[in-house]
Parts: structure tokens; sequence; C-alpha cells
């Protein structure tokens, strides 16, 4: 069995207690371009920021009907390139 220093993140214990989910009144406000703008750029954490912004905004009931595919073109596109 492998021994970690106890200040090393190896070392850290998984906790075992489930997150809050985060709701649209948790994130800022985000511009639908901006989304769109991070998912081209390719960076890896710009990509995951719009992947996660995309997963807390579209568990809104309010929010789905900002993010349908007729209101953004090349939405659909973008997420599966990514896939």
């Amino acid at each position: 069995e492998l021994t970690f220093p106890a200040e090393c993140v190896e070392a850290t214990v998984p906790s075992g207690e489930t997150r809050r989910r985060l709701t649209k009144a948790d994130v800022a406000p985000v511009d639908a371009w901006r989304i769109m703008m991070a998912l081209k750029s390719g960076l890896l954490a710009e990509t995951c920021w719009a992947l996660d912004i995309l997963n807390i905004l579209l568990f809104d009931d309010n929010c789905i009907g900002y993010f349908g595919l007729q209101n953004m073109p090349g939405l659909l596109e973008l997420l599966l390139e990514h896939f």
C-alpha cells in the first residue's frame, strides 16, 4: 500500500457527502453567445466551463426555452464536436 505525506493532495480522504445541486440562481448571468464562443475556442478550461454552465442552466425548467436549437443555431454541432 502506498503512503503519502499528510500535506499532499493524494493523502486527502474523499468525502461521502452529496453536494447540493446548483441552480440558475447560483451562477452569474451569462450570455448564450459567451457559451458558444467558449465551446468554439477548443480550450479545455473554457470548454469545461461552458459544459458545466449548460448543464446547470438546462436543469432549470425556466431556462430551457432560452437554449432551444432555434435560438442558438450551431449549438448542436458544437456539442457533437466535443462528444
